[in-house]
């Protein structure tokens, strides 16, 4: 038996990713079957939400929780502090230069 979605996941239903909006348990002759509501976040707006039978959906996926990432990974290393100093600079620099430019153009 496959993992049943819960209330604000995201998943993959028919290549297209959704969140789900609700999640309803039915009892059948037939086992536990859990209705669930789910609104595309695709962009595309035709269908925009819409209501399976998770149990009956092929090719359905729970996509992993969203979680912070990992600090330890080289790739999101901490920048040294003079390289960090150079942004701010120019980022300083940036925005008066921008200023000056106004000045000149109104005020001469």
């Amino acid at each position: 038996m496959s993992a049943i979605p819960s209330t604000g996941q995201l998943v993959i239903l028919r290549n297209r990713p959704a969140r789900v909006t609700d999640v309803q348990a039915h009892s059948g002759d037939r086992g536990v079957y859990h209705a669930v509501e789910v609104r595309y976040c695709d962009g595309w707006f035709y269908p925009e939400t819409e209501s399976i039978i998770w149990e009956l959906e092929p090719r359905k996926q729970i996509q992993s929780s969203l979680s912070l990432p990992e600090l330890d990974k080289p790739s999101l290393a901490h920048n040294h502090s003079d390289i960090f100093d150079a942004y701010l600079h120019t980022l300083r620099w940036t925005s008066h230069s921008s200023l000056l430019n106004f000045y000149f153009i109104f005020f001469k």
